[in-house]
């Protein structure tokens, strides 16, 4: 059974991949490249569709993305800290769009002002 944190990660990962439409029944770039956070890896040896990193399978991109949270919400990414809020987290990660922090926390159930690491904690 997942520890608190990791359901935390995990509920993160899903409500990203839900704001990049992964869980559309709609064939996009997300599902197309087996990346539900649509991360910018560059090519790992399988290449790249329009600036999206392509994995092997569904699960490879899945374990790019909790890795990726993890880093945001424990300090080691170079662009998110803990200290961050949604907001802020959101304009990053979407590349500007003020709509994409309000969706991830309408799926979690928190505001926009909760950092990241406080995420971790309620």
């Amino acid at each position: 059974m997942p520890t608190p944190i990791r359901r935390k990660v995990m509920m993160l990962a899903m409500a990203i991949a839900d704001n990049e439409g992964y869980f559309s029944p709609l064939q996009n770039i997300s599902q197309k490249t087996n990346n539900p956070g649509n991360l910018e890896n560059g090519d790992i040896g399988l290449g790249t569709s329009y600036g999206k990193t392509i994995y092997k399978t569904p699960v490879s991109g899945w374990l790019n993305l909790f890795e990726q949270i993890e880093r945001m919400v424990n300090g080691k990414s170079k662009y998110y800290k803990p200290e961050m809020t949604f907001a802020q987290m959101g304009l990053i990660y979407s590349g500007g769009n003020k709509q994409y922090a309000m969706n991830l926390c309408s799926f979690l159930g928190i505001d926009t002002t909760t950092t990241l690491g406080d995420y971790l904690l309620i």
